[in-house]
C-alpha cells in the first residue's frame, strides 16, 4: 500500500478513535447525570403531589368526623332521633288506624325485579337477592315502612330519596316530611352517599336518606349486622366518650348493589342518655375525585402515565386506577396478561371498577402498610411495569391505608433517552465531519510527504537505469526530506568522485604496463651490454614500476570503497523500490 494511502487511513482512524472515545465519555456522563437529575426532579414532584393528596384525603376524613360529631350533637338531629325512634315502633298500628295495610305482591315483585336487574348489571349474578335479605319480611312493622317508602315509591331505584312524604296519617310520615329535606340537602352539599339514624337499643335503622334495602333493618341481628354498617354501629354504641367516632373500611355492600361502601358513626346523646347512632355512608366518588384530580393528571404534572391512588390494609385499591378509567378494555387485557384471577377480572368488568378488586402488593405498599414508613423507590407497580414511586402511610384513625404517587419510569426518563439519541446523532455528524477533514488533511499531508519521496525514487531509478552519476536531487525544503535529499546527493557525489579516480588510476596503470612491456623488450635486447643511456631509461622504468605498485594499492583501496558504495546504492535502490510501492 502506498504511503499516501496509509497516511490518509491513519489520519481517519486516529480522528475516528478520538471522536468516538470523547463522544462516548461525554455521552455517558451526560446520560448518567441527566438520569440522576431527572430522577431527583421527578422524586421531588411525586413527593409533592403525594403530600398534597395525602393532606386532602386526611382532611376529608377529618372533616367527615368533625361534621359527623357536630351533626350528632345538633339539637335538630337529637330531636329527629327521638321522634323517628318512637314513631318507628308505632308505625304499623298508626297506619292501620287510618287505613288497614294491604300489600300488593305485584308491587313487591316489580321492585325486586328492578333491583335484581340493577344488581345483575353491576355484578353479573343474583347473589343476596332473596326477599329475606332485601326486606324485613318477618317484621311486619319494618316491612310496612319499606313497602310505603321504597316499594310504592314511584321514583326509580337510586332516586328514592326524592320522596318527602307519604300521606298515611302516621307520625313517622309527619316527621319524615319535617326532617327529610334537611338531611337530603346535607348529603348533597357535603357529598356523602347516605345518612342513617339508628336506635341505640334495638339497632333498628329508623331513618335513611337514600331509602335502600338497609332502611328499617336491624344492625344487631338483621341481614346487614355483620357489614361495615353494622360494625360501626356496634363500635359507636359501646363508645362511652361523647364526640368519639368509629369508622369502617370500604368493602362490598349489597344494599348498594355490592358497591364499595365505608361508614363512619357517632353516638347521639340526649343529655347524658345515649339514644341513637348517626352514621354517614362515605362517597367513594368523592375520594376518587380527590385521587384522580378530576381526570386532569397531565395538568398537575403526572404526564401520560402518572397517577395517585390509595391502597388498603388488604393490599387492594381504595381508589380508581387511572389506566382503568382511561381505557378499561386495555386494562382488562393487561390484567389477563399478568395472570390476575379470572373471577377478579370478571368482577372488574361487571362493576366497572378496580376499587376493592385490584391487588397492589409492591415494595412501596408493603413498606408503607407494614412498617408505617414513607419513602421513594423504583420498582414494578401492580401492572408489572417499572415506575418511580413516592409512597406514605395515611394518618386516618381506624384505617390502615397507604397513598402512592407514581409515574412510569419510561416516561420519567424519556428526556434522557431523547438526549442519548441526540448525542448519538451529534456524534454521527461530528464523525462525518471529522472523517471529511481527516481525509483532506491526510491527502495534504500525503502530498507533502509522498511527492518528495516519489521524486527521490524517480532520481534513484534513473541513476540505477542509466548509470548517470551526475544526476542530483532538488532540495526544496529544510525538513527531514530535505536532509535525505542532501545525504543522497552527497552519496552520489562521493560515488562519482570514486568512479572518476578509479578510471584515472586505471588509465595510468595501463600506460605504465605498456612502458614496462617496452622495458622488458629492451632488457632482452641488451642483456649483458647495458649502455649508460639505457641504464637511465631502466631506472626510470623501475620508478614507474614502483608507481604502478602504488597505483595497485590505490586501486585496491578504491575497490573496497566501491564495494561499500555499491552496497549503499543497493540499499538505496531497494528503498527506492519500496517508495515506488507507497
Amino acid at each position: 500500500m502506498r504511503i499516501g494511502s496509509r497516511l490518509i487511513i491513519n489520519a481517519v482512524m486516529m480522528s475516528l478513535f478520538s471522536v468516538l472515545i470523547t463522544s462516548m465519555a461525554i455521552g455517558w456522563v451526560a446520560y448518567t447525570q441527566g438520569q440522576k437529575s431527572l430522577k431527583a426532579k421527578t422524586q421531588d414532584q411525586l413527593i409533592s403531589i403525594r403530600d398534597i393528596k395525602k393532606s386532602e384525603i386526611e382532611h376529608y376524613f377529618m372533616d367527615s368526623r368533625n361534621e359527623l360529631s357536630a351533626l350528632a350533637s345538633d339539637q335538630m338531629v337529637v330531636d329527629a332521633m327521638l321522634n323517628f325512634k318512637n314513631a318507628f315502633k308505632d308505625y304499623k298500628e298508626e297506619f292501620n288506624k287510618t287505613k288497614p295495610i294491604t300489600y300488593n305482591m305485584a308491587v313487591i315483585q316489580q321492585y325486586m325485579k328492578e333491583f335484581s336487574n340493577a344488581f345483575h348489571i353491576k355484578n353479573g349474578n343474583n347473589d343476596a337477592l332473596e326477599g329475606k335479605i332485601l326486606f324485613n319480611l318477618s317484621r311486619e312493622s319494618s316491612f310496612a315502612l319499606q313497602y310505603n317508602y321504597i316499594l310504592q315509591n314511584k321514583n326509580p331505584i337510586g332516586s328514592k330519596d326524592i320522596l318527602d312524604y307519604v300521606d298515611d296519617g302516621t307520625r313517622y310520615s309527619q316527621y319524615h316530611k319535617k326532617y327529610h329535606s334537611a338531611f337530603r340537602n346535607f348529603v348533597k352539599k357535603l357529598d356523602y352517599y347516605d345518612i342513617f339514624l339508628v336506635d341505640a337499643e334495638s339497632g333498628d335503622v329508623v331513618y335513611t336518606v337514600s331509602k335502600e334495602a338497609d332502611f328499617t333493618t336491624s344492625l344487631q341481628n338483621g341481614a346487614f349486622a355483620n357489614t361495615g354498617l353494622g360494625k360501626v354501629f356496634k363500635a359507636a354504641v359501646t363508645e362511652t366518650e361523647i364526640g368519639m367516632t368509629a369508622i369502617s373500611d370500604f368493602s362490598a355492600y349489597s344494599p348498594s348493589y355490592n358497591g364499595e361502601a365505608a361508614f363512619i358513626a357517632a353516638p347521639i346523646y340526649n343529655g347524658d342518655q345515649k339514644i341513637g347512632v348517626l352514621i354517614f355512608q362515605l362517597s367513594i366518588d368523592r375520594i376518587n375525585q380527590i385521587m384522580t384530580h378530576d381526570g386532569h393528571w397531565q395538568k398537575i404534572g403526572l404526564g401520560k402515565t402518572g397517577e395517585t391512588y390509595l391502597v388498603g390494609h388488604d393490599y387492594r385499591l381504595r381508589s380508581m386506577s387511572r389506566f382503568f378509567i382511561e381505557n378499561p378494555t386495555e386494562y382488562i387485557h393487561l390484567m389477563k396478561d399478568i395472570g390476575l384471577p379470572e373471577d377478579v377480572i370478571h368482577q372488574m368488568e361487571m362493576k366497572k371498577t378496580s376499587i376493592g378488586l385490584q391487588p397492589v402488593t409492591t415494595k412501596g405498599t408493603q413498606q408503607a402498610i407494614e412498617t408505617r414508613q414513607g419513602g421513594f423507590g423504583v420498582f414494578e407497580d401492580y401492572r408489572k411495569i417499572p415506575v418511580l414511586s413516592a409512597f406514605s402511610p395515611l394518618s386516618i384513625p381506624g384505617l390502615d391505608w397507604a397513598i402512592m404517587s407514581e409515574i412510569d419510569a419510561s416516561e420519567a426518563f424519556d428526556s434522557v433517552h431523547s438526549l442519548a439519541i441526540k448525542i448519538m446523532l451529534l456524534t454521527a455528524i461530528v464523525i462525518f465531519v471529522m472523517v471529511f477533514i481527516s481525509i483532506l488533511l491526510g491527502v495534504k499531508l500525503s502530498w507533502k510527504i509522498s511527492k518528495p519521496m516519489e521524486r527521490i525514487s524517480k532520481v534513484i531509478k534513473f541513476i540505477s537505469k542509466d548509470r548517470d552519476l551526475t544526476k542530483r536531487l532538488i532540495v526544496s525544503s529544510d525538513d527531514e526530506l530535505g536532509d535525505i535529499a542532501k545525504a543522497i546527493n552527497d552519496l552520489f557525489e562521493s560515488l562519482q568522485k570514486t568512479f572518476e579516480e578509479t578510471i584515472s588510476s586505471t588509465v595510468q596503470v595501463d600506460e605504465i604496463a605498456i612502458e614496462l612491456e617496452e622495458l622488458s623488450h629492451l632488457l632482452k635486447k641488451h642483456s649483458g651490454n647495458t649502455l649508460e643511456s639505457d641504464r637511465d631509461k631502466i631506472e626510470l622504468e623501475i620508478e614507474k614500476a614502483t608507481q604502478l605498485g602504488k597505483k595497485g594499492e590505490e586501486l585496491k583501496g578504491l575497490s573496497t570503497k566501491l564495494k561499500g558504495l555499491a552496497e549503499q546504492f543497493q540499499i538505496l535502490e531497494a528503498h527506492s523500490e519500496e517508495t515506488s510501492e507507497w
